[in-house]
């Protein structure tokens, strides 16, 4: 039987800012309007359409990252939008969820949680939003521990278990690459490291940028590759953490590049590094190994969750830029181990597709 669905996130696919928990979110959308009927409601960025059709579900953008869930709350209920008998609202959280358990004449919820943000956001946002981020991600931890959660690592499931939540409760949803290789394509002929990730303090690139300084005195043709969104938020965090790169000329930094600038550097890149300070999932470094690309990476909710130790990546000792300098120069100074960990990594990233997603997706929310 057909079903109406929807979704509640704060930014969907087409945002400037967009990442990895909205590719998910719309290869989940996109999965279910095959057969049913999606509604995703969002925030709206300065070009974007009020609403239109994506990938088979309907886009409905009102406010901004920070009051979307105020829209969504007045749109549900001044629209009366519980008229039109929705069978299963996705909630999903991003530092806060959309609350919409108090929303009248709601449906089941199933609430999609990325990653719990705890100590992220003293590093994301000033004291006094932090302070109320806070407060607010414990209110929703609280109310929802009786809801069905689907998250997308056992990092975050253990952070739920350790804050009440019910393990029965919990699922955890298998992730995905769109990149896909009959075989491991040929690397660059220079060493090449990559970092892809937002240029922000969560995402540490300061960390990658020390970790190939010391690298580079060990291997002196090792070159550097920085893929990374920037935002208005973080322009100053940006701009320091480029300015050291000026006197590296085997330091290439690509602000906002293209999917296909993306996937050519993940196929010509010896490693992936991962500085991050946490991640719901790393969906980059299974991106990284349907390319043959072993990661290296702090031993870290998400990255952890990942990276498979000593096959498909290293997670270092220490999260320090010296460990993972120290892991680069051992892998690229070792064909044999380099080559086996490149074919463990491949191999690996071959049953993450996403129909396996789609489907584990529709079974959780019970369709």
């Amino acid at each position: 039987m057909k079903q109406r669905i929807l979704f509640l996130s704060w930014k969907d696919i087409t945002h400037p800012s967009a990442g990895g928990a909205e590719l998910l979110t719309d290869v989940l959308a996109e999965h279910l309007a095959q057969s049913h009927d999606v509604t995703y409601f969002t925030s709206w960025y300065p070009g974007a359409k009020p609403q239109e059709t994506i990938h088979g579900y309907t886009v409905i953008r009102r406010g901004t990252v920070y009051t979307v869930y105020l829209h969504a709350f007045f749109w549900w209920h001044w629209e009366k939008i519980y008229t039109k008998k929705y069978t299963h609202i996705i909630d999903q959280v991003h530092g806060i969820p959309f609350f919409s358990l108090l929303y009248y004449r709601r449906p089941p919820i199933y609430t999609l949680v990325m990653e719990v943000a705890g100590s992220l956001w003293n590093t994301t946002y000033k004291a006094f939003v932090a302070f109320f981020g806070k407060q607010l991600e414990n209110a929703w931890l609280l109310s929802y521990k009786t809801k069905q959660v689907i998250t997308i690592s056992e990092s975050t499931k253990n952070e739920l278990v350790s804050k009440g939540f019910s393990t029965k409760n919990i699922s955890i949803l298998p992730m995905f690459t769109n990149i896909h290789h009959a075989e491991i394509p040929k690397k660059a002929d220079q060493p090449t490291i990559l970092f892809i990730g937002r240029i922000a303090p969560v995402k540490q690139v300061k960390d990658t940028i020390e970790a190939y300084v010391i690298a580079q005195k060990s291997i002196p043709e090792l070159r550097l590759v920085i893929i990374g969104k920037t935002e208005q938020a973080y322009g100053k965090y940006a701009t320091s953490s480029m300015e050291k790169t000026a006197q590296y000329p085997n330091i290439f930094y690509k602000p906002n590049a293209t999917e296909q600038e993306k996937k050519f550097w993940l196929e010509q890149s010896h490693l992936l590094i991962i500085s991050s300070k946490k991640e719901g999932y790393g969906l980059v470094i299974l991106e990284a190994a349907a390319c043959g690309t072993p990661a290296i990476g702090y031993r870290v909710p998400g990255i952890q969750d990942a990276i498979i130790d000593q096959k498909t990546g290293i997670l270092t000792s220490k999260n320090s830029p010296q460990e993972l300098a120290k892991s680069v120069c051992e892998i690229l100074t070792n064909n044999a181990r380099y080559s086996d960990m490149q074919t463990q990594a491949f191999a690996h990233a071959k049953s993450y597709t996403r129909e396996n997603t789609g489907r584990a997706f529709e079974h959780f929310i019970r369709i």
